[in-house]
């Protein structure tokens, strides 16, 4: 017989030898129910019913505590080609029989299996969201790795699952193939509910702390867990304290005053630009109405002279003069206007112009949802 033949018929010849040496452990009177699982598995195993082998094998092991049985176990699970199963219960033996009459051959079962899996392993690429969720395997208790990342899995179905402080855990199962490669996209959605704050200062860098968590001092809106939240706004030497009140899916506005002025709502801010562009007609006014003035003297001197009245110069003083008495309507209008933001926005704050606390209407971007994409 060749070397190719034996080499065929050793791991036949291995199965048996294990499959005759745990029997007569098992002779014990009190270990009956474990003697007929045993029996069992030897016979599920001889009709190559290998699942089924392996499943009787381990309940007589785990009836009886014969380490032997692991290796009929791991054998089992060979043949049906579950081989991530058989290196365990093969490592098992191993670690339990150090001394075994077959380690060596074990051991270099073990190497082949390895070898084996690896040439078939399927990757999942794991994004999710939020980023950094703890990505667990089946019912492993560690997790593999943090999301995004990548798991090499071996082919079946397999069950993966997200979890991150805060979050309900989310979890898909994906049917893998030899050497497949498929994404998963993980949506946690958050425990409690959320609403949104955002800070306005008259400062122009800073911090703002909230929730525990400390953010850059800017418009962009922070999203808090709902509820009293003491908020913590910081601008060099300059500090502002204040518990507030986020209400769910709302956004609350806080006005702030961090450098020694009052800090001044977008109502307020509009009434100062209205008054501004009152004045700056004022100005204008006042120009053109001199302007006026002027071309009107002009034209009295020249009648005066006996000299005719110039018509081009006639049209560009009533010109000059209709839009001076404009320019003075436009100041009247945006003064009135000025003076009304600023009085309503007074009154809705409570007529101080100490910070401001304003819930707005508009909503809160949207929290992180549980579709699994």
């Amino acid at each position: 017989m060749t070397t190719a033949h034996l080499a065929r018929l050793f791991p036949a010849f291995l199965a048996c030898f294990a499959l005759t040496f745990a029997a007569p452990t098992l002779a014990d009177a009190s270990e009956e129910e474990a003697r007929e699982r045993f029996m069992q598995g030897r016979e599920h195993y001889s009709n190559e019913e290998y699942l089924a082998a392996a499943e009787a094998f381990l309940e007589a092991y785990e009836l009886s505590d014969r380490s032997e049985l692991l290796f009929n176990v791991g054998q089992a699970y060979r043949h049906a080609n579950r081989l991530s199963e058989a290196e365990h219960y093969y490592q098992e033996y191993l670690r339990l029989l150090p001394n075994a009459p077959n380690a060596d051959d074990v051991a270099d079962r073990i190497i082949e299996i390895q070898q084996e899996r690896a040439a078939l392993m399927a990757t999942v690429e794991v994004t999710s969201d939020p980023d950094g969720v703890d990505v667990f395997v089946e019912d492993e208790a560690e997790p593999r790795c943090q999301a995004p990342c990548t798991l090499e899995l071996d082919p079946g179905d397999v069950r993966i699952i997200g979890r991150a402080s805060g979050y309900s855990e989310r979890s898909t199962t994906v049917h893998l193939t030899e050497r497949d490669a498929q994404v998963v996209r993980l949506r946690l959605e958050p425990t409690t509910r959320t609403g949104q704050l955002r800070v306005h200062s008259s400062a122009t860098s800073g911090s703002v702390t909230v929730g525990g968590r400390s953010h850059r001092l800017g418009s962009s809106p922070i999203t808090v867990e709902a509820g009293p939240q003491r908020v913590v706004v910081e601008s060099g030497n300059n500090r502002w304290e204040e518990t507030v009140n986020i209400v769910a899916e709302e956004t609350l506005n806080v006005f702030v005053p961090l450098d020694g002025a009052p800090a001044l709502s977008p109502m307020k801010m509009a009434s100062l630009g209205l008054g501004g562009a009152a004045i700056a007609m004022v100005g204008a006014g006042a120009l053109m109405g001199l302007q006026a003035q002027g071309t009107h003297d002009y034209l009295s001197t020249q009648q005066g002279l006996g000299i005719p009245a110039d018509a081009t110069l006639v049209d560009a003083g009533r010109r000059q003069q209709l839009m001076a008495n404009g320019l003075w309507i436009g100041s009247v209008v945006f003064a009135g206007a000025a003076a009304g933001l600023w009085i309503l926005d007074s009154r809705s704050s409570g007529g101080s112009d100490e910070s401001q606390i304003e819930p707005t209407p508009e909503p809160a971007e949207p929290a992180p949802g549980m579709d699994l994409l």
